[in-house]
């Protein structure tokens, strides 16, 4: 029994190394030696290859960055984004959602009165015309009869 697995291991030796010797006999030069040329090519084929699914992944990475979430953060920055604000326009509006405890910093997107003097600490309410600024760039000018 042993000399029929025996047998059996080396008759599958010898065929798996004839396959091999079919697959590199392409890249063999008459002389011997190897393709140096052909080599090259297929080298440069597989790092094309990987480098287009490194390319496709981060292209699907940057589609889902894109996706909409339920964070108030982002939703905070992208309203920040879409009305255009810099960057002391930013930490304006995050210092009046600190002062004012907003569990969802868009909030301050949708109620004008979260500017008023009456809803500020001190601190905010010596930069009284950098809020009202800003509350008249995100809501316009408002009748204070409203």
């Amino acid at each position: 029994m042993a000399s029929v697995i025996c047998g059996r291991a080396t008759w599958l030796a010898l065929l798996a190394q004839g396959r091999l010797d079919d697959l590199s006999s392409g890249l063999r030069r008459r002389g011997g030696g190897y393709d140096t040329g052909e080599i090259m090519m297929w080298v440069a084929l597989v790092v094309a290859v990987i480098a287009g699914i490194w390319g496709l992944s981060k292209l699907a990475a940057q589609r889902d960055s894109r996706r909409p979430s339920n964070s108030p953060r982002r939703l905070f920055a992208e309203l920040c984004r879409a009305h255009e604000l810099d960057r002391r326009q930013r930490k304006l509006l995050r210092q009046i959602v600190r002062w004012q405890r907003l569990a969802h910093p868009a909030r301050v997107f949708l109620d004008p009165e979260r500017f008023d003097a009456a809803n500020l600490n001190r601190p905010l309410q010596a930069q009284q015309a950098a809020v009202t600024a800003m509350r008249t760039r995100l809501f316009g000018k408002l009748d204070d009869a409203e």
